[in-house]
């Protein structure tokens, strides 16, 4: 009886490990930055962010930290601590607090021209709840923003990026 419970055992723990899938990271996007609070040297942002999870299983995300790069110098950076859980093969829209210098906007206006998008670069780290604490994923997502959303047509069920500046 004992060996028939032990070998019903090692089976199930098997059965488990054989249908364990790696954890993919979860995607994280721009969706819109807002400047919300304008000052003489520092301005802060709010950034929505995308985040997705391809994976067939709910993730608990303990954190963030992010940078932001447009047109391949640095813009605007900040962190939150705002926890919450992507339910499986979904995503989740979080607004989240980020500052930036008043001598990087101005380059960046000085730099636009008569162009009508912009490339950016969002990268940092998500931190993933365990039992044990929490585990550090690295992400990173270039894309465009359009300075005239009315010019996009996304595909379908997709939002397009787009960028928000409230006029000072």
């Amino acid at each position: 009886m004992r060996q028939l419970a032990v070998v019903a055992m090692v089976a199930s723990i098997a059965a488990g490990c054989a249908s364990y899938e790696p954890a993919i990271p979860p995607s994280i996007a721009l969706a819109n930055v807002e400047l919300v609070r304008p000052g003489l040297l520092r301005q802060d942002l709010v950034l929505d962010l995308r985040i997705g999870n391809p994976n067939n299983f709910d993730i608990p995300i303990d954190g963030l930290t992010f940078r932001l790069d447009i047109d391949g110098q640095q813009f605007a950076e900040g962190y939150s601590n705002q926890r919450l859980t992507v339910p499986r093969l979904s995503e989740v829209s979080i607004p989240v607090a980020a500052t930036t210098d008043t001598f990087a906007i101005v380059r960046q206006i000085m730099s636009l021209g008569d162009r009508q998008e912009i490339r950016y670069r969002m990268h940092g780290y998500a931190y993933i709840a365990e039992l044990a604490g929490s585990r550090r994923i690295p992400y990173e997502r270039e894309g465009t923003l359009s300075l005239d959303p009315g010019t996009r047509r996304p595909a379908p069920g997709m939002t397009p990026d787009r960028l928000l500046l409230v006029p000072l």
